[in-house]
């Protein structure tokens, strides 16, 4: 530890800040994998919905409830993970020690808010598992219930209701709301620099080139569902001449493998070294000259 602050106290602001954001950028990049599953939401998950029975009775219920089942469970569980993390940064003050200063005190809810950026991030991934695995379960039996009505069944909406879709719009909502709050406390800092007020605005233009690597990586998966023997790929003219519950399998293994990957860039680099370490006092920094 006092190796640690000896070695920031040598550093000026310039030469930490560069250092967080060579250490930062590789995290970055595990947001391109929670942007292509964060873009289903608009295209193959509305595109499911739109095959399904919306009846509820003689009633007909519109698709934009989906929208706001997902835009619900976004905000709501987005606020709720960061109202535990500070809820659980007031009940490790509280239990302090009296002689320990606020200053201290104001030290152990920075560790915690970087530390509970970080497990969101990797909570989030596990969101983005689940909700392509299910979503792959849904789609298996929705075309089972295509192919039960028959080839003739290719226009018409399959008796299965579309309210099966609702896990996997709770999940994805899950997953981008704790994502979005955890970014801001992963780059909160006691002593804010240049690369924590553009980092949360890099993560979210990263995120943002997932809806374009969500086209790619359809494009991929048709070609390679191509070449395989029967020649059938998974994208068909219609949503009922697909297998998109392949592709979702597929996302399943990419968002896992996201997961291994940021597990490893966890531990295996200086990103937790470089987490405590920004956490530290930096009253001791000399400034740039």
């Amino acid at each position: 530890m006092e190796q640690s602050k000896r070695r920031w106290s040598a550093c000026t602001v310039k030469e930490v800040e560069e250092t967080k954001t060579i250490c930062r950028i590789p995290v970055c990049l595990a947001f391109i994998m929670l942007g292509v599953v964060a873009s289903l939401e608009d295209t193959y998950f509305q595109e499911q919905a739109s095959t399904m029975n919306n009846k509820v009775g003689s009633y007909g219920v519109p698709l934009v409830v989906l929208q706001l089942w997902y835009k619900f469970s976004k905000a709501t569980l987005g606020k709720l993970y960061l109202k535990t993390v500070k809820r659980l940064s007031s009940h490790g003050d509280n239990n302090m020690n009296n002689n320990i200063n606020s200053t201290n005190t104001n030290k152990l809810v920075m560790i915690s808010s970087s530390y509970a950026g970080c497990a969101g991030i990797a909570i989030s991934m596990i969101f983005t598992v689940l909700c392509c695995s299910v979503a792959a379960i849904v789609e298996k039996n929705r075309l089972d219930d295509f192919d039960r009505k028959g080839i003739d069944a290719i226009t018409e909406k399959v008796g299965m209701s579309m309210f099966w879709l609702l896990p996997q719009y709770l999940l994805l909502g899950a997953s981008v709301g704790i994502v979005e709050k955890s970014v801001g406390l992963l780059f909160h800092d006691q002593i804010p620099t240049c690369s924590d007020r553009f980092m949360p605005l890099f993560c979210s233009g990263i995120s943002g080139l997932g809806a374009l690597a969500n086209v790619l990586s359809v494009f991929a998966a048709s070609k390679i569902s191509e070449s395989r023997d029967d020649g059938t790929s998974w994208f068909g003219d219609t949503l009922n001449d697909s297998r998109i519950d392949s592709y979702y399998w597929l996302l399943t293994a990419l968002s896992s493998a996201n997961l291994v990957y940021f597990t490893i860039l966890y531990y295996c680099t200086n990103l937790r070294s470089e987490l405590r370490e920004s956490d530290q006092t930096m009253d001791h920094m000399e400034p740039a000259s």
